[in-house]
């Protein structure tokens, strides 16, 4: 009796055993571990303005099956806002509309949905707005003999109205005297920024050099002394 109650515990203890060794394997229950973007990204828009097109996105679970009812969230790296998601459908789809922020420059755009392990990335491109100021960065007060060239070139930057950098804005240079402005007219760079260098005319005093953009009331003067 003694030996057969032994074995019947050991048996028992295997069975235990095995269930236990089963229980820790993986998980059969469907959970929320990827984003992917099925449309919407390499958009371009103005600051402060409704991408085009839906973000759109799908929720996959460890399966790579379609997870529905699952809450998402759109986050931009430098701002915007996304309107509210509504939970995935049936197929794991869900979209919003984007309106992006007052900075400039490659907006990502993070989609997370609980707790996924693989997030979505979304691209799009903030234009800056109109030209809204333009301030003198360098050259003015320069002082040297008439009919010379000045030693550093007059240089303005060009912003819109929340401060980002524009791109090719055309700047036109002229003077109050005869002196040469070499070039009349040049375009702003990456940083925002245009310049344009000076011979002063062959008579003395104060000569003003304007630069001035279209659409901006205030113009920028530089003055330089040919002595």
């Amino acid at each position: 009796m003694n030996r057969i109650t032994f074995a019947s515990a050991a048996l028992v203890a295997a069975l235990v055993s095995g269930c236990s060794k089963s229980s820790t394997g993986p998980s059969t229950t469907p959970t929320a571990t990827t984003v992917q973007v099925i449309s919407g990204s390499g958009q371009t828009g103005l600051i402060g303005t409704e991408l085009p097109a839906p973000l759109v996105v799908k929720v996959l679970d460890q399966f790579d099956a379609p997870m529905a009812g699952i809450g998402t969230f759109f986050n931009g790296n430098i701002g915007g806002t996304a309107s509210t998601p509504l939970p995935t459908d049936a197929n794991g789809v869900t979209q919003v509309t984007f309106t992006l922020g007052t900075k400039a420059g490659l907006d990502t755009i993070t989609v997370t949905a609980g707790g996924v392990t693989n997030t979505g990335k979304i691209a799009a491109t903030v234009l800056p707005g109109p030209a809204a100021t333009i301030k003198k960065l360098a050259g003015d007060g320069q002082l040297a003999p008439p009919g010379t060239v000045l030693s550093f070139p007059f240089v303005i930057s060009v912003k819109d109205s929340y401060g980002n950098n524009i791109q090719g804005v055309v700047v036109t240079w002229t003077s109050d005297a005869s002196g040469v402005l070499n070039p009349t007219s040049t375009p702003t760079d990456t940083t925002g920024q245009a310049q344009t260098t000076y011979t002063l005319s062959s008579s003395a005093g104060v000569q003003t050099v304007t630069a001035h953009i279209g659409g901006v009331v205030v113009d920028v003067r530089f003055l330089a002394t040919a002595r």
